[in-house]
């Protein structure tokens, strides 16, 4: 049968690949492993910060934009005046819709 990988598992010494075997080598393996958590963090914590402050922004400017609206239409409501209008009523009782039982 063909093999289709070259990936073998080595009991021998250490490869690279595994943890490593002397004190000296588990504390550097744990000093860059917390290394790089603390820097994961750091660069998460300022693209949640972006985020966020871009969040802020962009309501400040669509709250900017409804009070200025809402100003629009109260200048406007002053000088035009209130809006009056004549209605007729079409239908004063309920219609009644018959089913066939």
């Amino acid at each position: 049968m063909p093999r289709f990988s070259s990936f073998t598992i080595h009991s021998g010494p250490s490869t690279g690949t595994g943890p490593p075997d002397s004190l000296l080598g588990r504390i550097v393996a744990l000093l860059v492993g917390i290394a790089m958590l603390v820097i994961t963090v750091i660069v998460g914590a300022v693209f949640l910060a972006a985020l966020v402050g871009l969040i802020l922004i962009v309501a400040v400017v669509i709250m900017l934009r409804v009070w200025w609206l809402k100003r629009k239409m109260q200048r406007y409501a002053q000088q035009h005046g209130d809006l009056s209008a004549e209605y007729t009523v079409v239908r004063v009782t309920p219609r009644k819709i018959d089913h066939p039982d």
